[in-house]
């Protein structure tokens, strides 16, 4: 998004401080014209341009790109200098903080100058970031009990391999963050009985620990807002209150997001996912998948999709739009073959749609045949170039296929993946390649060559 006008009146062209070295070129332009080159800069490149003149150093530290997204993560002199600089330029306006300090190496830095300066700001941060050892949690969480109305989201991590933080403050952002509704915790453990007020009206929450601990479920009750939850730890636990009211507000999530853990199989009995629109969980829980695709009725689009080092796979109920996702994290292409329960039998006979990555197409060769599909979109080809899998799929309904492709696929190309990907090709199949500029169409039938459709 563009940048707003920055307003020539703001600058005293006729000060002393803003006068314009000799050899200043630029001193004719107009402000809005020189906030223009800044919109397509890069922080690094505009700390250089503030090295021009004195007059471009003044229009760079007005610009958002200096001051709208604020990072400490050095406690040097030079670091501080630059913290508090851009913090001053913001003025009023809303930033973000970002504070990435896994190791701290000077401990009176940090209680004197960084979170004196949260606190200070905390009226105008929209979006808070901490990042420190365990040692400075309890410090941390105290520059965190100051009102935050114009605050959004909150992440939390707290570097330890062996304790989580107990320190959270009942007395968060003292009860005053109106606009608070995404929460991120990384080893930060939420107490049952000391769960700030301010949490009632989260919408979002990410809560990870690295060590046995057991999820507080009773805070589901306390977050009566709470729609979206994600939880992580290869060790995290699941004690779930019977009661109605629990089962109530579990039952008003719209995204389960459970990753490597304990036990996967007592948080699917534990929360009501029959009415929870979208539960993932890791592929290895094939007890738990096969509670979570029974709850799918009716025609599937299946996707198979690469994101960040984790291949999923996913299907979605075409008419209730209930999705259950399957995770497979940290893996390699080459070892992955999608197999029961998620290749079931009476899984495929209902696919109507397939949409998978380019670097996935592979993988379709492990389902064999999908009977009732009639479309199949690939995409991500820009990034990795059109696979051929090691074996054709049988789809004899196909009519459809999309491609979004980067340019210069050639229709012999398109026409090798077909065959490739195609076990037989019983009727025309119309091929679309988007190349992201424009699209354009192919007819393949049996035995025929590329014909280009208007």
């Amino acid at each position: 998004m563009r940048t707003p006008w920055i307003d020539r009146s703001t600058f005293n062209l006729r000060s002393p401080s803003l006068a314009m070295d000799a050899h200043d070129r630029t001193r004719k332009l107009p402000v809005e014209l020189l906030s223009m080159i800044l919109d397509d800069l890069c922080l690094d490149d505009v700390l250089r341009s503030s090295h021009v003149s004195k007059f471009w150093r003044s229009v760079a530290k007005r610009h958002p790109t200096y001051w709208r997204d604020i990072i400490l993560a050095s406690l040097s002199t030079t670091a501080l200098d630059l913290f508090h600089d851009r913090l001053d330029a913001s003025c009023d306006q809303s930033i973000s903080l970002f504070i990435y300090l896994p190791t701290v190496d000077s401990p009176s830095r940090l209680r004197s100058i960084v979170l004196p300066a949260i606190v200070r700001n905390m009226h105008r941060i929209h979006h808070l970031v901490l990042n420190s050892p365990l040692s400075h949690d309890t410090d941390m969480f105290n520059a965190l009990c100051t009102p935050a109305p114009r605050l959004e989201k909150l992440d939390i991590y707290v570097i330890d391999d062996a304790a989580a933080s107990t320190a959270f403050p009942i007395d968060l952002f003292a009860n005053n963050a109106p606009k608070f509704k995404r929460l991120h915790l990384y080893n930060v453990h939420l107490l049952p009985n000391s769960l700030p007020p301010v949490l009632s009206g989260i919408h979002t929450l990410k809560y990870f620990v690295a060590n046995e601990l057991s999820f507080p479920a009773a805070m589901l009750p306390h977050c009566r807002s709470l729609r979206k939850l994600s939880i992580f730890g290869s060790g995290c636990r699941l004690i779930a209150p019977q009661t109605s009211e629990y089962v109530e507000i579990a039952s008003r999530l719209e995204v389960l997001d459970v990753g490597v853990f304990y036990a996967c199989l007592d948080f699917v009995h534990a929360f009501p996912c029959r009415s929870i629109a979208h539960v993932s969980i890791p592929v290895q829980q094939q007890a738990a998948a096969r509670i979570l695709l029974a709850q799918l009725h009716g025609d599937l689009q299946l996707r198979i999709e690469y994101d960040d080092g984790m291949i999923t796979v996913g299907y979605a109920a075409l008419a209730s739009g209930m999705k259950r996702t399957f995770v497979y994290a940290r893996a390699v292409l080459a070892d992955v073959t999608i197999t029961e329960p998620y290749a079931a039998r009476e899984l495929l006979l209902r696919v109507q749609e397939v949409y998978v990555s380019s670097v996935c197409v592979p993988l379709l060769s492990s389902l064999r045949a999908l009977p009732s599909c009639t479309r199949i979109a690939v995409s991500g080809a820009d990034e990795h170039p059109l696979e051929l899998p090691p074996a054709a799929l049988d789809l004899p309904k196909l009519h459809t296929i999309e491609i979004a492709c980067g340019a210069g696929y050639s229709d012999t190309n398109v026409r090798a993946f077909v065959d490739a990907a195609v076990a037989q090709v019983k009727s025309p199949v119309r091929v679309c390649l988007d190349d992201g500029a424009r699209r354009r169409y192919l007819t393949i039938g049996p035995r025929c060559d590329c014909v280009p459709v208007s």
